[in-house]
């Protein structure tokens, strides 16, 4: 069993999140794990702040129709201050706490 992030089922999300990935390419992954009898997960953030109404039709599809997988894992988007999600998370006000080690466990 193999569970796979292919990030998003918009392009042009996975371009604005520089994955270097298309809905094309985790499409034909899934079709050639599938062949070989592998078993799928599907690892795709429920919401954050790049996606959009049409970003989420895009990925429901991309989970439902062209991969179906055998279950679905849901991560929230986590800003972390080595990244560019970060910058443009706190530049838009999405950033609660900078403090890492303030956060409760």
């Amino acid at each position: 069993m193999l569970s796979i992030g292919g990030g998003s089922g918009s392009l042009e999300l996975l371009k604005a999140m520089k994955k270097g990935a298309t809905p094309s390419f985790t499409k034909e992954t899934v079709s050639i794990l599938r062949r070989v009898g592998h078993r799928l997960g599907g690892v795709l953030p429920p919401r954050s702040p790049r996606r959009d109404d049409g970003d989420h039709r895009a990925d429901n599809q991309v989970r439902r129709r062209d991969t179906n997988p055998d279950f679905v894992e849901f991560y929230p988007a986590t800003p972390v201050p080595w990244h560019e999600f970060y910058d443009d998370c706190l530049k838009n006000g999405h950033i609660v706490e900078k403090d890492w080690g303030a956060l409760p466990v």
